[in-house]
């Protein structure tokens, strides 16, 4: 139908037609690993995927990076936590950084 320069197309749909044309979404995983300071100053940060050692340091130099004195961390004993490479590189930065590891959980 046209009706000047604009042409309109008459569309007509079911229900059934909708849903059966529908797809599902593809999947993704997003997870995001944070830090609260005692002041309440949080700091996040979002990545793909799960987390491994190589997101876990980038993000503690950004907190190191940013802090105007030296950072104190307490963590879980997630394996990426206690990491050799991890490990390592907060010796190397023990004046900005000090890790602190929750206790392990008891069984009962």
């Amino acid at each position: 139908m046209t009706r000047g320069h604009l042409t309109y197309t008459k569309i007509s749909t079911t229900l059934t037609d909708v849903t059966s044309s529908a797809r599902p979404a593809a999947r993704f995983s997003q997870s995001m690993i944070s830090s609260l300071t005692n002041q309440g100053k949080l700091r996040f940060m979002v990545y793909d995927g799960a987390l491994n050692t190589a997101i876990f340091l980038r993000f503690l130099r950004r907190l190191v990076k940013d802090a105007a004195r030296k950072v104190f961390l307490i963590v879980d004993n997630l394996r990426v936590h206690r990491a050799k490479v991890v490990t390592a590189w907060v010796q190397e930065n023990a004046d900005r950084i000090e890790l602190f590891y929750m206790p392990r959980a008891q069984s009962r």
